[in-house]
């Protein structure tokens, strides 16, 4: 999921760095919304990765619900990404 999220991410950046220096200015709340997005859903799929590592090694099962609602956001998030993204295609 991070990975997928990553990708995305890149995306946004050279999207953004296509515009000339004088264009960024009119779209930049809109690619800075697009890559906060992306960087929350990046950070959750890590959290989601790294509580299940941290359940299995310290064996807590409330690590292991933690992590599954971590994973559960980011897909969440990923979904909404998506939506919106097509939402914007006119």
């Amino acid at each position: 999921m991070a990975g997928l999220v990553l990708v995305f991410l890149g995306s946004v950046s050279n999207g953004f760095d296509a515009y000339q220096p004088q264009e960024r200015r009119s779209v930049v709340t809109k690619y800075r919304r697009r890559a906060w997005a992306a960087f929350i859903a990046f950070s959750l799929a890590l959290g989601a990765a790294l509580l299940g590592l941290l359940s299995k090694w310290l064996q807590l099962a409330c690590l292991t619900g933690a992590g599954l609602v971590f994973l559960i956001l980011s897909f969440v998030a990923v979904v909404w990404i998506g939506v919106g993204e097509v939402r914007e295609i006119k």
